[in-house]
C-alpha cells in the first residue's frame, strides 16, 4: 500500500488525513460577530464562553477555521502557553476593509496549516460586498498607507 492510500499510521493509528478549508461567507459572518464583541468591550480579546451566546452552534465550531486562515489568533501568557483567549488579527482587519487578499483555501494536517491555495480572494469576492464596519476594524488595526495587496503567507 502506498503512502497516498494510507489513512492511518501503521505504528500508532493516528489519522494521516489532510483537509482543505475554504474561506466562506459564513466564516466572515462569524468574524463580524466577533468584531462586534471586540468593539463593544473595547478590547481585542475574547474567550469562547464570552461569545458563545452570540453565535449559533454551527458558527461556534468555526473559530478554528478562522485561526487556520490567520484571521484570529490565540493569546499566549507570559510562559508562552495559550491563555484560553483569542484576538482578531490585523490581517483580519486589513482583509475586512478590502486592503489585502488572502488564500482562498488552507490545507491542514493535525491541526496545523501546511499549505495555502495559489488563488487569493478579497472579502468582496467571498462575501459579495464589503461589510459595513463603522470603524470597528480600526480598533484591531488602523488602516495602513501602503498595504501589501496580495499577501500569500502569514509572516
Amino acid at each position: 500500500m502506498s503512502n497516498e492510500e494510507k489513512t492511518h499510521c501503521e505504528s500508532c493509528g493516528a489519522s494521516l488525513k489532510q483537509y482543505w478549508y475554504k474561506v466562506t461567507p459564513g466564516l466572515i459572518d462569524v468574524l463580524l460577530i466577533l468584531l462586534d464583541y471586540v468593539h463593544e468591550t473595547n478590547r481585542n480579546s475574547f474567550r469562547q464562553k464570552e461569545v458563545r451566546d452570540r453565535l449559533k452552534s454551527f458558527q461556534y465550531t468555526q473559530l478554528t477555521k478562522l485561526r487556520f486562515h490567520g484571521l484570529i489568533a490565540k493569546i499566549k501568557d507570559s510562559d508562552g502557553k495559550w491563555s484560553g483567549a483569542w484576538l482578531i488579527t490585523s490581517r483580519s482587519a486589513d482583509f475586512l476593509r478590502g486592503d489585502i487578499t488572502i488564500p482562498e483555501r488552507v490545507k491542514t494536517y493535525r491541526n496545523k496549516v501546511v499549505d495555502h491555495d495559489d488563488v487569493n480572494v478579497s472579502v468582496r469576492e467571498v462575501y459579495g460586498s464589503y461589510p459595513y464596519l463603522e470603524g470597528k476594524a480600526d480598533l484591531v488595526s488602523p488602516p495602513r498607507a501602503n498595504p501589501k495587496v496580495d499577501q500569500q503567507r502569514l509572516i
